[in-house]
């Protein structure tokens, strides 16, 4: 999203950079994270369980999703 917004802005020399950050709106000029590790175990059964889920939890909740999860839900344990 922030990539286009600097070609449409027409962005085209490293200099221009800091300018168009503080152009942003806030909820655009930081971020954290950056899809760090997460593992998924399955079960004997079959059920999956996220390790660790940092802002790598992303792509294994969207295969989730898509999967019986997204329509039934599911439990999600926290500590």
């Amino acid at each position: 999203m922030v990539l286009e917004k600097a070609l449409a802005a027409g962005v085209t020399d490293t200099a221009e950079i800091p300018g168009f950050i503080d152009s942003l709106p806030g909820h655009l000029m930081h971020f954290y994270g950056g899809n760090a590790t997460s593992a998924t175990v399955t079960s004997e059964k079959g059920g999956p369980y996220i390790i660790d889920c940092g802002t790598g939890l992303r792509p294994p909740g969207e295969e989730l999703m898509r999967g019986p999860a997204g329509s039934t839900g599911a439990d999600i344990s926290r500590s």
